[in-house]
């Protein structure tokens, strides 16, 4: 049996998407945790009510 080898790589198109992505990420301001925990209650209100 042939053996598999795994190695860990990024190409430079890949690693180039990558910083896009997160470079957009960035831009976005961080929410309070007030505002999480009020994010988080809608969503789970939702899926309650979509069962």
């Amino acid at each position: 049996m042939r053996q598999l080898k795994i190695t860990k790589s990024i190409t430079n198109h890949e690693s180039a998407s990558l910083k896009s992505i997160w470079q957009e990420i960035g831009k976005e301001e961080l929410i309070t945790a007030q505002e999480e925990v009020v994010l988080a209650q809608k969503i789970r209100n939702i899926w309650i009510n979509a069962l």
